[in-house]
C-alpha cells in the first residue's frame, strides 16, 4: 500500500480542509479582537468602570476557543497516525516516529514551499566592541532527514540579541569569553500572537583554538574546538606541530635547507598577541606539495571524534609569511578526510591567489552525511599545487567545532576570537527575518503549530517530486 497524499481522500487534501477550519477560526479571533477595541474606545478613564473588567482581558476574549484548537489538534495527529499505520503499514508508534516515517515517504515525491529568509542570520558587530572576532551561522538540517544541505524551516522571524557578560576580569580564561543570547518573546503555539520570538535566553562562549583544560583531553559537544594543538603552540621538532602530521601530496622530495612546515614567531605573523607562534608552510623549487593532518579518535592525533550527520563549523586566518603579492595559483584545502586521502563533503577550498600580506578569514559550515565518516577519519591540511619558491603561508587559530544551536529548530553558530579579545559589554545582532508571513509557506507553518516539527528536529521536504499546493488549505 502507499499514502494517498492528493486528490480524493489524500491526507493532505483532508489536512487542508481541517487546517481551513483552524484559519477561519483564527480570523474570527482577529475580528473580535478589533471589536472589543472598538468597544474600549468608546469610553474614558471617567466612565470606563462600566466595562470591568473587559480592558484588561480583550486579549484573552476568545480563550473558549481553546477547547476547539486542542480538538482540531487532536483530529489532525489522528490522521497522520492513520495514513502512515495503513499506507506504509508501520506500527503505531511514537508521534515523532510517525513523523519520520511520513517524511521519509515524502522525500523525492512530493514537497511543500520553502520558507523565504529574507534576512538569514545577518550578524552586526556594536559600534564600540573592543573584540575583533565574529559569529557564523551554520543551520543546516542534518543530512540524515533531508538529503541535501537544508535550513531548518522553523527559525523565528527575530533580532537576536548577544551580550559579553563575563571576560578575564571575571575569571574566564582569554578567549572563552561568555555571552548571552536572547530572543523576542515567544508565545504558546495557539495564541494568537503566534509564532512570535523563539524566547531564548541562554550563555554562548567563544570557541578559541588552544585547548580547554589540557592537550591530552577529549574536546566533545557544541561550541568545542575538536582539533588539538590548533594554534600550533607545542612543537615535536622544528618542522613537526606536536599532534599533527607533516606530509605530501605527490611524490616530490624538499628541497629547501629546513623543513618543508616550520613554527614561525614572527609578531607581525602571529594573530594573537595571546600566541607565541604559528605554523609555516615553506615553499621551495621542488615542487613540494604540503599535507599536514591530524587524525580524529587517535591519542597521537585528537581524542576527538567527528560523527555522522554532525554540523561543524570551520574558522582560522591565512596570510603570506614571506614574499610580496599574493601567493599564486593552486589551492589550499581544508577537508575531513579518510586515512586514504579521500574527502568527505566536509571541504573548504581557498584559492590561493586571494592570499597575500593581509589576513584572510577562512570560514565554512561543514555538513556531514550518515553515511560518509569513516572510522579512520582524519582532519587535513593542504595544498592543490606547490607553494612558490621563496613564498610561505602562516595558518592561525584554526577551530573546527559543533554548531551551538540555540533552541530547537533555531540557528546554530560559532563565536569565534578576534586578534583582540571581547570584552564585558561587547555586543552583537544576529537577525532573522521572513518575506511574508506565516514564515514558512502554509504548510510548514501549520505542521509546526499543530505537530511542533521543531522539537523534533524535524521539517517537511522542500524540493524533489510534486509540489502539494497551498491551495489545499480552503
Amino acid at each position: 500500500m502507499a499514502i494517498t497524499y492528493t486528490g480524493t481522500n489524500g491526507l493532505f487534501t483532508r489536512l487542508g480542509k481541517l487546517f481551513y477550519v483552524h484559519e477561519l477560526m483564527e480570523t474570527f479571533q482577529g475580528n473580535l479582537r478589533t471589536e472589543v477595541e472598538d468597544v474600549i474606545d468608546e469610553f474614558n478613564s471617567v466612565d470606563m468602570w462600566q466595562l470591568k473588567g473587559l480592558p484588561t482581558k480583550y486579549k484573552t476574549f476568545d480563550a473558549t476557543l481553546a477547547a476547539q484548537f486542542s480538538e482540531i489538534q487532536d483530529i489532525a495527529t489522528g490522521m497522520i497516525f492513520e495514513a502512515v499505520a495503513t499506507g506504509l503499514t508501520k506500527p503505531r508508534s511514537s508521534f515523532k516516529d510517525t513523523l519520520w516515517y511520513l517524511i521519509q515517504d515524502m522525500q523525492g515525491s512530493y514537497y511543500v514551499e520553502a520558507a523565504n529568509y529574507s534576512t538569514s542570520g545577518t550578524v552586526a558587530a556594536g559600534g564600540s566592541n573592543t573584540g575583533t572576532g565574529t559569529i557564523f551561522e551554520n543551520s543546516s538540517m542534518p543530512k540524515s532527514l533531508m538529503a541535501t544541505v537544508t535550513k531548518f524551516q522553523t527559525i523565528r522571524h527575530e533580532v537576536l540579541n548577544f551580550e559579553c557578560v563575563t571576560d578575564e576580569s571575571g575569571d574566564v580564561t582569554l578567549g572563552r569569553e561568555v555571552f548571552r543570547v536572547t530572543g523576542a518573546k515567544s508565545e504558546v503555539p495557539f495564541n494568537y500572537d503566534w509564532p512570535a520570538g523563539s524566547g531564548t535566553d541562554t550563555m554562548v562562549s567563544v570557541t578559541p583554538a588552544k585547548q580547554e583544560t589540557g592537550i591530552y583531553n577529549r574536546n566533545s559537544g557544541p561550541g568545542k574546538n575538536l582539533l588539538r594543538n590548533s594554534d600550533f603552540q607545542t612543537w615535536n621538532s622544528t618542522n613537526a606541530p606536536m599532534f599533527w602530521t607533516g606530509t605530501q601530496v605527490g611524490s616530490a622530495s624538499y628541497a629547501g635547507a629546513t623543513g618543508p612546515q616550520q613554527k614561525d614567531t614572527t609578531a607581525a605573523y602571529i594573530w594573537n598577541s595571546e600566541s607565541s607562534g604559528t605554523i609555516k608552510l615553506i615553499g621551495d623549487s621542488s615542487g613540494w606539495q604540503h599535507r599536514v593532518y591530524q587524525n580524529f579518535n587517535d591519542g597521537a592525533g585528537t581524542a576527538s571524534k567527528v560523527l555522522a550527520n554532525g554540523n561543524y563549523i570551520l574558522s582560522c586566518r591565512v596570510r603570506i609569511a614571506a614574499g610580496s603579492g599574493t601567493v599564486g595559483g593552486g589551492a589550499l584545502k581544508f577537508e575531513i578526510q579518510n586515512a586514504a586521502g579521500s574527502a568527505t563533503s566536509a571541504t573548504k577550498t581557498l584559492d590561493l591567489t586571494s592570499v597575500g600580506t593581509s589576513w584572510v578569514h577562512v570560514t565554512q559550515p561543514m555538513d556531514l552525511s550518515d553515511t560518509e565518516i569513516p572510522t579512520d577519519a582524519r582532519f587535513s591540511i593542504e595544498c592543490s599545487t606547490a607553494i612558490p619558491n621563496g613564498k610561505s603561508i602562516v595558518i592561525d587559530e584554526l577551530v573546527l567545532a559543533e554548531r551551538q544551536q540555540l533552541y530547537p529548530g533555531g540557528p546554530g553558530l560559532l563565536i569565534t576570537r578576534g586578534n583582540v579579545d571581547y570584552r564585558t559589554g561587547d555586543t552583537f545582532t544576529m537577525t532573522f527575518a521572513h518575506s511574508a508571513n506565516p514564515p514558512g509557506n502554509k504548510w510548514q507553518f501549520l505542521f509546526e503549530r499543530f505537530f511542533g516539527m521543531s522539537r523534533y528536529g524535524y521539517n517537511l521536504p522542500i524540493s524533489g517530486g510534486s509540489e502539494i499546493a497551498e491551495g489545499l488549505i480552503g
